[in-house]
């Protein structure tokens, strides 16, 4: 393990090899998913919060059985470890507000 991730079996040469591929793009998604992430877009102070939330969602969303973000960054092309652990952890923004939008739409 490195930095918490783990890493693949090392190669002839030094290279590490993983066993899964990216398997979408948030430009990929279905057009439901753009305008329900828009919905939220006034909640975010700047485009890493709504990128990082897209990112996010389309992680909680994708196939892979396991929620982590390890796993959703394996998934998604274009996303980072880094990225969606700075969006859910360093960044400011309120869980109070996302969860009350959300309770909205419900509606």
């Amino acid at each position: 393990m490195t930095n918490g991730h783990p890493q693949a079996p090392p190669l002839q040469g030094g290279e590490r090899v993983t066993s899964r591929m990216k398997e979408t793009t948030l430009s990929a998604m279905p057009p439901c998913f753009e305008k329900w992430c828009a919905k939220f877009d006034n909640l975010w102070k700047n485009q890493g919060q709504k990128k990082g939330f897209r990112y996010y969602l389309a992680g909680l969303l994708g196939e892979s059985k396991r929620k982590n973000i390890a796993q959703m960054t394996d998934n998604i092309i274009g996303s980072s470890y880094h990225n969606i652990h700075h969006f859910l952890s360093k960044s400011s923004w309120s869980a109070g507000a996302v969860n009350e939008r959300r309770l909205q739409l419900r509606l």
